[in-house]
């Protein structure tokens, strides 16, 4: 019997052994390695007390425009007008691309509708958009132009080519005047005031998630201001501009743009400008990690991985550690952290 006793008694103690030894090793911290301290290269301002404006009735009432464009571009109509093309006018054309008298299929097309200044030329050829502007119905242009020496088809890159465009139809747009009459036959509403309102309320959780985004923008940005940062470590230039030459370039292509003129048309500033005011905003909430010693435990990690990972576009967090390995996800969980622990200490004025 008091053997029983004892097996028992033993057998508790290694259960309760056992748990507190698995609880421990979740509740251990994990130690990430920046290879670098922040701290050398950023002096903190008062980032638990920033204070930004943001303008809420201006981005109401910009989406509530956006949306009565929308309303007024779908009951838009056209009529068949006999003067030349201009901006905005819905122009209807045939284009034939032939080299060395042969015609080049993949420039060419038929019956084709575009929308002056609205829509974009099916063929990304400088120049070609700009012909159909002053020509009337039947008309016809020729132009000889130099493809690209990058041209996807390389039989044909570098070659001169010859366009020929004939303008089918022009149709001059007949854009609703938005009054009381229109809201009342098009929407049911019988004022314009109405019918906006109808839209400040459709429009409403987009205008909370601009303005949410707003908020955290004006707070980052104000972050940069009151911190500043003396260098940048190469390490961290290194991986920033990796990052973003991937992204940005993904998109620079697609307009048919350098990253440098992409930046410059976004955000006003090289590219290079652009990897360093990211490494810049990086630098500082690293530091703000160090300052308020946040620590992220194995618990923690593999309880939030798959969210973290689902916020920055992997379906799994499995699959975000076989890209970037386990120590470059938990840096970036806790900049996660720092981020939302600066925007949680913020304050709006909303006007």
């Amino acid at each position: 019997m008091r053997k029983n006793i004892f097996k028992k008694a033993l057998a508790s103690t290694l259960i309760a052994t056992t748990i507190l030894t698995t609880f421990t090793a979740c509740n251990t911290k994990i130690d990430v390695d920046l290879g670098y301290k922040a701290s050398d290269y950023v002096t903190l301002g008062d980032y638990k007390n920033i204070n930004v404006e943001v303008d809420r009735t201006s981005i109401e009432n910009e989406l509530v425009e956006e949306a009565i464009l929308e309303d007024q571009e779908e009951n838009t109509t056209y009529s068949e007008v006999s003067r030349g093309a201009i901006a905005t006018d819905q122009v209807m054309y045939n284009v034939t691309c032939a080299y060395a008298g042969v015609t080049i299929s993949e420039l060419s097309a038929s019956g084709e509708t575009i929308i002056l200044g609205v829509d974009d030329f099916p063929i990304d050829i400088d120049g070609l958009e700009d012909m159909l502007y002053g020509m009337t119905a039947g008309e016809t242009k020729v132009q000889i132009v130099t493809l690209p020496e990058d041209y996807s088809n390389t039989e044909y890159a570098g070659a001169k080519v010859v366009f020929e465009i004939t303008v089918e139809e022009v149709d001059q747009a007949n854009v609703p005047m938005i009054t009381d009459a229109y809201v009342s036959q098009y929407y049911g509403y019988s004022t314009v005031e109405e019918y906006r309102e109808s839209i400040k309320t459709e429009v409403a959780s987009d205008v909370d998630e601009k303005v949410q985004s707003a908020y955290e923008e004006a707070v980052l940005t104000e972050l940069t201001n009151i911190c500043e940062v003396s260098d940048i470590p190469q390490s961290l230039y290194d991986e920033k501009y990796d990052q973003l030459n991937t992204s940005i370039n993904f998109y620079a292509t697609l307009m048919s743009k350098s990253n440098d003129e992409y930046c410059e048309y976004y955000f006003n500033m090289t590219f290079d400008e652009y990897v360093r005011k990211s490494c810049e905003q990086r630098l500082i909430l690293e530091a703000i990690i160090e300052a308020e010693d946040m620590t992220l435990t194995e618990y923690q990690y593999k309880g939030e991985l798959d969210t973290f990972a689902e916020d920055n576009g992997f379906s799994t967090g499995s699959l975000m550690v076989e890209k970037y390995g386990k120590d470059k996800v938990c840096i970036g969980m806790l900049v996660a952290r720092a981020q939302q622990f600066v925007l949680d200490s913020a304050t709006a004025n909303y006007i």
